[in-house]
Parts: C-alpha cells; sequence; structure tokens
C-alpha cells in the first residue's frame, strides 16, 4: 500500500494481525518542481513504480547496512518526477527541455566530487554551488556528459580505488574507505562491475 501525503497532514494508521514494514520518503519541494506542492494526498493499494523503487532501496539497506546519499538524492529526483507526472497529471506533460552544464561547470563538478570522495555525497552537494535545483542539475550533467551524478561518483570512486590498489599497500577496507564506501563487499561489487577484478586480484596484476 502507497500513500502519499501532502507536508502538515498527519497519518492515523492502525494494522491488526498483520506483518509489516513501514517506511516514509521525505520529498523537499526544491528538489524537483514546485508543481509537487499541488499533488493532492492520496491512497492506493499498490503501485509497481514505487514498490519497486522502496523495494530496492530496502534491499540494499538490508544487504549493506546503509544507503549511498548520492543514490538517495536520485531516487528521491525519479520519485519526484513520477508523482508529479502520476494520473491526471500524466496527460498534461510539458514539453522536455534539454539541459546541460558548460564545460567550467562539469569541471567544477568532477573538482567537488573528488575533493568529497571519501564523503557522502548528495546531489545538493554538488547543484548548489551552482545555484540551480537538484533536479535542474541531475538533467544538466547527465545532458553534458551522460552520466548520471550516482554513475559519475562510482567511476570517480572506483577509479581512486584502482590507483590506491595499484599503488599502495593499503588494506582493502582502509581503500573503500578512502573511497567513500562503508561496506567491503558492497566495494568488491563495486569495484568487480567497474574493472571486471576484485579487488584483490587487481593488486595482484
Amino acid at each position: 500500500m502507497v500513500s502519499f501525503l501532502p507536508a502538515g497532514c498527519s497519518r492515523e494508521l492502525v494494522l491488526r494481525d498483520v506483518a509489516w514494514e513501514w517506511g516514509a520518503i521525505a520529498i523537499d519541494p526544491g528538489v524537483g518542481s514546485p508543481q509537487i506542492l499541488g499533488r493532492k494526498s492520496f491512497l492506493i493499494n499498490r503501485d509497481d513504480f514505487i514498490y519497486g523503487m522502496t523495494a530496492q532501496m530496502s534491499g540494499l539497506l538490508h544487504r549493506d547496512g546503509g544507503l549511498d546519499a548520492t543514490y538517495c538524492s536520485t531516487m528521491a529526483l525519479a520519485l519526484c518526477e513520477y508523482l508529479m507526472n502520476r494520473g491526471e497529471g500524466g496527460s498534461s506533460r510539458r514539453a522536455k527541455v534539454k539541459y546541460a552544464l558548460t564545460r567550467r561547470q562539469v569541471r567544477d563538478t568532477y573538482d567537488r566530487i573528488d575533493a568529497r570522495l571519501a564523503e557522502p555525497i548528495a546531489i545538493s552537494d554538488l547543484s548548489l554551488p551552482l545555484g540551480i535545483s537538484e533536479g535542474h542539475f541531475f538533467r544538466a550533467f547527465r545532458g553534458a556528459t551522460g552520466q548520471t551524478p550516482l554513475e559519475a561518483i562510482s567511476s570517480r570512486r572506483m577509479e581512486r580505488a584502482a590507483r590506491l590498489l595499484s599503488e599502495t599497500d593499503l588494506p582493502i577496507i582502509e581503500i573503500a574507505a578512502l573511497c567513500g564506501i562503508a561496506s567491503p563487499s558492497h566495494f568488491a561489487r563495486l569495484f568487480r562491475s567497474h574493472t571486471g577484478h576484485s579487488p584483490s586480484r587487481w593488486r595482484d596484476k
């Protein structure tokens, strides 16, 4: 079951004799379009898009013990766009506008990413210095680079990890932490997906 509540509304729910898990996603109106403020509350038995998103987030949380800040920002943006175009709003979609950051904005963004690779990075950390909304930044960055911010951050982290594995004798768990990844198993999966090798195999090579 999925419910959407505008800011200021209260939720009162009583469930008896059921096994259930509850989660909430708070959406900052400034993340996407202010039109999210106009959405009315709704309650539906099932929504495959939202169910799939929350199931994926729950799976990653239980597997890795946490959720990456950039991943959460990306999911919030996707959810915001979906809610704005859901139901009666879907038939009146605005024409899509292409956005792209300038070369200097892209370079500055990569510099910010590189300076914070060991920390959680939210999309707002990258959009605010440019003076644009998270939604605008997400589309503009992808328009300029062909990558989402999440993909770019993950790629830069794995590039740093590869260098550290090749050039230092630091333990792999420490390298993972220096690349902003707390879970060694998550780090190993990410590294293998980017390089085709496990961290230890990469070091041996």
